[in-house]
């Protein structure tokens, strides 16, 4: 059976992976990403924040910001796997930056490029997780692994991290939505991450996790 395909204009951010069932908000200044997120706006479409394997064309890194508000930048290879989702323009300055943001719902992987200038748009599958082939009892056990070490480190003096951690809508996050959104509370080399990213496995996920943190 064929899979859907969709249109989806990346941003390349080095350094960033996002995750499922997160909200990623965004300052734009470069003139080519703000013409982006405008179409993106206008024609319903999803853009994909992606992390980048190398860069293509490197940025003059005394540029005012005036210029820089004029100039497009440096250019980036992003990976092929990332988290996309319809953007909102919240507001725009004076100026011309603008302050946007992205829920990104799932994750997709490039399958052929269909725009290079003056951004990148691709033609994208969804990226799925495997079937459900996960041992529930002790993906829930590495769960509670990394919420009881999350708890310890709120208590010292972190409120806002210990009130997710007590809130309804935490705890009653399935697994899967665990196993993504857990990562807005613990950052991991952006590499490690996006190896992450790309697995399809709750349970391997929170494995990675359990391991870096040693508990």
């Amino acid at each position: 059976m064929t899979k859907p395909m969709y249109k989806i204009a990346l941003f390349p951010i080095p350094g960033s992976v996002t995750f499922p069932y997160t909200t990623v908000p965004l300052h734009v200044f470069e003139p080519r990403y703000r013409v982006l997120f405008r179409e993106a706006q206008r024609q319903k479409m999803r853009v994909g924040i992606c992390h980048t394997k190398k860069v293509i064309r490197e940025m003059n890194k005394k540029m005012s910001l005036e210029e820089k508000l004029s100039s497009n930048l440096s250019s980036f290879e992003p990976y092929e796997i990332f988290s996309a989702g319809f953007p909102t323009i919240i507001d725009i300055t004076d100026d011309g930056r603008m302050l946007v943001e992205i829920p990104a719902e799932e994750r997709f992987i490039s399958k052929k490029r269909y725009q290079d200038v003056p951004f990148l748009i691709s033609e994208c599958e969804a990226y799925e997780d495997d079937k459900p082939i996960d041992d529930l009892s002790y993906t829930s056990e590495l769960r509670r692994k990394v919420d009881d070490y999350l708890l310890e480190f709120a208590k010292q003096d972190h409120e806002e991290l210990l009130a997710l951690l007590k809130s309804n809508e935490w705890n009653e996050l399935t697994n899967l939505q665990y196993s993504f959104k857990v990562f807005q509370t613990i950052k991991l080399t952006p590499d490690l991450m996006q190896n992450v990213l790309e697995m399809r496995s709750p349970k391997k996920r929170l494995e990675v996790l359990v391991e870096q943190l040693q508990i």
